[in-house]
């Protein structure tokens, strides 16, 4: 799969205080009528369990300058989100928590789940899109990250 060029997104979430996030790599859409979209986390994913037990998580695709946010919160294996963090993100009028300056990100309200045998897909339905002035989305290709801001 890392012969698949792909955008590299966060999900995040509120857990009382603090933030709980991680990288995904696997964002598709399902359907355009009812903005319905899917994407693949572990099964004990303390944000997947999160994002069940809430409803409402942002998915935030990242700009060509935010590479190291995807290492943070794919390698991020504590309990609770490093305060040091939070400030990539900010609260959007729903409460939500969006990353600053993504390239773009979805406000979503967990719909469904369906369990793999390691993996859970997940289910979600995108209330609003939050479009910033960003020309520059992050790729993930061969196991490294590409922005694409000059390609025509």
């Amino acid at each position: 799969m890392s012969q698949v060029p792909t955008n590299v997104g966060v999900v995040g979430s509120c857990e009382a205080e603090s933030i709980r996030a991680c990288t995904i790599s696997s964002l598709v859409s399902i359907d355009v009528i009812d903005p319905t979209i899917i994407f693949v986390l572990k099964s004990e994913s303390a944000t997947l369990a999160n994002i069940k037990s809430t409803k409402d998580f942002s998915i935030n695709i990242l700009s060509g300058e935010q590479a190291h946010l995807s290492q943070i919160y794919s390698n991020l294996r504590t309990e609770n989100e490093n305060p040091d963090h939070t400030k990539y993100w900010e609260a959007y009028k729903t409460g939500v928590p969006i990353i600053t300056n993504s390239h773009l990100s979805f406000v979503c309200v967990f719909t469904a789940s369906q369990e793999l045998k390691n993996t859970t897909i997940v289910f979600a339905k995108v209330t609003e899109v939050i479009k910033s002035n960003s020309d520059n989305p992050l790729v993930y290709f061969e196991r490294k990250y590409f922005g694409l801001k000059g390609i025509n």
